[in-house]
């Protein structure tokens, strides 16, 4: 019988692709399979991808670096960009034969969670999008790697403390807007955010799609054992707090399958009817197959 496996995120820093992705290859998903997956992206940047241990205010995490080789020769995980449309990113994904099916179509839907938002902000339509900053080939990676890692460490279920946004501005393609830019914001509509205390953009909008996409539930840690906490690394270095996403797998206990064990609870008000009149109910309603009754008197208007 198969436990349940829990991954619990928190990201008191907010959250990035690259964040996500290093978090998750340190609780276990740093195998050969992994690699060999991202390696067989059809990408014309032809990146070099690395898993390094790095200190952020005292705290050992892993940072997740692609560095780039078409092109301008920046050597730094954000400074490439290249404009795609989501049917270009979409293909390129379903090219790369390494990952299995459902990898793939995961990454497609979380660029469609982003085509999506992107068009509304803008007033278009997804196919007409050009993803700028996201359609680089590192956030590609990004996307296609936390995919990867979650099929990888046969993850059951994804929980998520408050994501922290960041306050401030940020300089886009579309000029300097207040932080979250306009896609983070429309990607975590209706999820529980906090601003915190640090100038910078924590939350990007590819972290923010990735935690649409993949988040069950939003709120605190289930019960049970935690086998495995790891920390993925922002690429920038705060002094108020530590820039790292924490994660976690919590072992939920046993995960039991039990086929028609779906319960119906039917409910009613009858109103003015004395309790004498009720006799018969419960006999009639456990010989037509209800496995419980209750019958629970009530005060309402005018005495009744």
């Amino acid at each position: 019988m198969k436990r349940n496996k829990i991954l619990f995120i928190e990201p008191f820093s907010g959250v990035a692709g690259d964040m996500f992705a290093a978090a998750l290859l340190g609780l276990g998903a740093d195998v050969p399979a992994f690699w060999k997956g991202i390696k067989s992206l059809p990408l014309e940047e032809k990146p070099e991808i690395s898993l390094t241990g790095v200190i952020r205010n005292g705290i050992a995490a892993r940072h997740f670096n692609v560095k780039l080789k078409h092109g301008h020769e920046h050597g730094h995980h954000h400074h490439h960009h290249q404009h795609r449309t989501l049917d270009e990113i979409e293909k390129m994904i379903m090219s790369a034969r390494a990952l299995s099916a459902q990898v793939r179509k995961k990454a497609v839907a979380v660029f469609r969670i982003l085509a999506k938002a992107e068009a509304k902000i803008h007033g278009s339509e997804m196919k007409h999008v050009h993803f700028h900053e996201v359609g680089a080939a590192d956030a590609i990676i990004d996307i296609v790697s936390a995919m990867l890692c979650l099929e990888i460490l046969d993850i059951d279920k994804v929980i998520s403390a408050p994501v922290a946004l960041g306050s401030g501005t940020v300089r886009t393609s579309h000029g300097v807007l207040p932080i979250p830019a306009p896609a983070t914001a429309e990607l975590l509509k209706g999820c529980p955010t906090m601003h915190g205390n640090i100038q910078f953009e924590l939350t990007t909008p590819t972290g923010a799609a990735i935690l649409s996409a993949i988040v069950d539930e939003w709120g605190v840690p289930p019960a049970g054992k935690i086998t495995a906490t790891s920390y993925g690394a922002g690429t920038k270095d705060f002094k108020e707090q530590a820039n790292v996403l924490r994660a976690s797998i919590i072992d939920g206990g046993l995960i039991t399958e039990k086929k028609g064990s779906t319960v119906a609870v039917i409910e009613c008000n009858i109103d003015d009817m004395p309790g004498e009149a009720f006799t018969h109910v419960g006999d009639g309603l456990l010989g037509m197959g209800a496995l419980d009754y209750a019958l629970i008197p009530v005060m309402m208007k005018k005495g009744r």
